[in-house]
């Protein structure tokens, strides 16, 4: 496994798309934390076919590099130098998105139904529902909402 890189995927259908709960497990750094379907890139592996392997193990959807809409600019982790690939997908049927093992939880979310909010420990944040969304994700979630969002015909 090459662990100096990872990619993710926001799955999106119009203003909807995924976002998942991670598994308490100690192995993993996020564990816990409300995040994108996405990992490391394997030997030999582009950063697209990474985050389309993650989104079948992580949430069971099966999406080809025909489904990618965009790849984003590269974010890091405020912890650490690990280059990740964000990428916009199209999605279908979110609503049959199962967690897989790493996975505690699926939600589909509707982007005017993130609220931006402030929290002590964890700065900038959006609050879904009980879900707090920080870190990385939050920043990758902002790029795509302030540069991207709106801008694919479904």
């Amino acid at each position: 496994m090459r662990h100096g890189e990872a990619a993710v995927g926001l799955i999106i259908d119009r203003s909807d798309l995924i976002l998942i709960k991670r598994k308490i497990r100690s192995d993993d750094p996020w564990s816990g934390d409300v995040a994108f379907p996405g990992g490391f890139l394997k030997e030999n592996e582009s950063p697209a076919q990474c985050v389309l392997r993650e989104i079948r193990e992580e949430v069971s959807l099966y999406l080809t590099e025909r489904d990618i809409l965009a790849e984003m600019p590269l974010h890091y982790p405020m912890s650490r130098q690990l280059p990740v690939h964000p990428f916009i997908i199209r999605g279908y049927s979110l609503e049959d998105a199962r967690p897989g093992e790493e996975v505690d939880e699926v939600r589909v979310v509707n982007v005017s139904e993130l609220i931006k909010d402030y929290d002590q420990n964890k700065g900038n944040i959006y609050r879904y529902q009980d879900w707090i969304i920080w870190g990385l994700t939050y920043r990758i979630l902002t790029t795509y909402i302030e540069r991207y969002y709106g801008n694919f015909d479904f």
